[in-house]
């Protein structure tokens, strides 16, 4: 189902991860770097869409309590529905993902907390074939300016990689 959808896909990306951060120390290294994301738009058409985030608790926290002038704990959250509301508002307002020149909709599968990162999991639905990924995205640009969002998007048995630094926010993805 969805959750092993979610691991297989989680697995990946942290592989590669972990890859790309080799020089900084490997992936525990690398999260001791401020204020890194990573998203990650896996095969549309084997994961229907399924889109990862992962982002270091403290300063997801931080801007999620901003963001919806409430406190937040990801870790003990006092009201699981209201933190997946909150989160799921926050992550399709500041991420939008058009497939083929179509606006669709990150459907919130849940999210999970591995030592230092929250792991965000969203899917997008309905996806027959795809040749063109639009994607804008200011995910945490509302708490740290110096913000950097790394993309992986797989479809057609193709894979392009692509980091979006502050101020830039969108781009797209040619199949």
């Amino acid at each position: 189902g969805v959750i092993q959808k979610a691991i297989t896909v989680f697995e990946t990306l942290k592989k590669k991860l972990d890859d790309a951060l080799a020089p900084l120390g490997g992936l525990e290294g690398g999260m001791d770097l401020l204020s890194k994301a990573v998203d990650g738009l896996r095969e549309a058409f084997e994961f229907l869409g399924d889109i990862i985030g992962t982002y270091i608790v403290p300063f997801f926290e931080a801007t999620l309590k901003k963001f919806g002038n409430t406190k937040i704990d990801l870790t003990n959250p006092t009201n699981k529905t209201t933190t997946d509301e909150l989160i799921t508002n926050y992550v399709r307002q500041k991420l939008k993902v058009n497939i083929d020149n179509k606006a669709t909709v990150l459907e919130y599968v849940g999210y999970e907390i591995k030592k230092e990162s929250v792991w965000l999991y969203f899917e997008i639905d309905h996806i027959a074939t795809v040749k063109k990924v639009d994607i804008n995205c200011n995910l945490l640009y509302d708490y740290e300016q110096k913000q950097i969002n790394i993309f992986h998007v797989k479809a057609n048995g193709k894979e392009e990689s692509y980091k979006l630094e502050y101020p830039n926010n969108s781009k797209s993805f040619q199949f």
